[in-house]
């Protein structure tokens, strides 16, 4: 019993992690980012800029499926911990 409680434990701590990063990202990071780029709205121009543009969109599909990720990675560790805590219950 006390080995599947640690472990689940365990998991829903990691899952934690994960959800933290997601807040991180979507709470400070990203409007970090977004009022950067509205400070430059006029002042930024040309092929540099242009440049960011497209560099900008591929990162946020990229962040946008990672986040995604993280909340599948999230989901799966908090129903394997429920296993986890389930088995133990049913071992007692």
């Amino acid at each position: 019993m006390g080995a599947a409680n640690v472990h689940a434990e365990r998991l829903r701590n990691l899952a934690g992690v994960f959800t933290q990063l997601n807040e991180k990202l979507q709470h400070d990071t990203l409007p970090t980012i977004h009022e950067g780029l509205q400070q430059l709205e006029d002042e930024w121009m040309g092929v540099s800029r242009h440049r960011y543009d497209g560099l900008y969109y591929e990162w946020s599909l990229l962040v946008e499926r990672l986040c995604s990720l993280n909340e599948d990675v999230t989901t799966h560790l908090k129903e394997t911990a429920s296993r986890f805590d389930k088995a133990a219950r049913d071992v007692v």
